[in-house]
């Protein structure tokens, strides 16, 4: 099991990961994952701080560990000191150069397909991939990897090249996905950076949030906004419980007309610059 340390190192790449998931439509389950793992990964840093000795803080660390889920796996893969392809700031869950998430859809025997008809295997040249990240969709189902009784594939994979091998040949009209994620550029490049995820508790009654690190932060660069549940980010007025009004000007977010905070409500904005 990994070290307490480790663990809160984790849930905040975890939490940042669940963020995107859910900002990209992939969660259906559980989206507030991200407030969870905000809540409790907090709770475990601030006992570790205060009494790293404490008897009960591996159970508490494994509990964290366990809510992390499939993004507990990832994030050990990002910040292993092997791994290369991310540049990652430990105190603050930052991932400097922010990660990419290519995506290869084709339908087998059709122009331009990556695959045709009889093919079994296929190589994927790119920079900067993160291993163990791949998922390959068949026809709408999730391929597992290494089965013998049905259609799977296994793979290899380095920085810069995926060579995927089916356990059978793909076939004319097959609808193949290829997912895989990858470190962002470098500082020099035009891509942009996740930075640390804002926090703010506004007080009972209130309808707007300010954050100051967002003024002039265009809309397309909030890529979730998380109130108990996630809320999509627009740029008017809004009388939807499922938005919320942002005004890039001031960095200001507005509650839906009619909504108030409640006093207890955290509010999480990931975003890049």
């Amino acid at each position: 099991m990994p070290t307490v340390a480790e663990v809160i190192d984790y849930a905040k790449i975890s939490q940042y990961l669940a963020t995107i998931d859910i900002a990209k439509g992939n969660m259906s389950q559980n989206k507030d994952l991200p407030y969870i793992l905000y809540m409790e990964g907090s709770i475990l840093e601030d006992i570790y701080t205060l009494a790293p000795t404490d008897e009960g803080l591996t159970k508490a660390a494994n509990y964290v560990y366990a809510l992390c889920g499939k993004y507990g796996l990832l994030a050990q893969r990002i910040t292993a000191a092997n791994a290369g392809q991310v540049i990652y700031n430990p105190s603050t869950g930052q991932l400097l150069n922010g990660l990419l998430f290519p995506e290869y859809s084709f339908v087998v025997g059709a122009t331009g397909a990556l695959m045709n008809e009889g093919d079994t295997e296929l190589t994927i040249t790119d920079a900067r991939m993160i291993a163990g990240t791949v998922d390959i969709i068949s026809d709408g189902y999730t391929l597992a990897e290494g089965l013998n009784d049905r259609f799977s594939f296994t793979y290899t994979q380095s920085a810069t090249v995926l060579h995927i091998t089916f356990n059978q040949p793909v076939v004319n009209g097959q609808e193949i996905t290829i997912k895989y994620i990858k470190g962002g550029q470098v500082q020099g490049s035009v891509t942009k950076s996740t930075q640390p995820t804002l926090y703010d508790t506004p007080a009972y009654g209130e309808t707007y949030v300010v954050f100051p690190e967002l003024e002039n932060i265009p809309l397309e660069d909030i890529i979730s906004v998380f109130m108990q549940f996630p809320r999509r980010p627009v740029g008017a007025p809004t009388s939807n419980m499922g938005e919320i009004q942002y005004t890039a000007a001031t960095g200001r977010f507005d509650l839906p007309s009619g909504d108030i905070f409640t006093g207890d409500q955290v509010i999480m904005v990931s975003y890049m610059v």
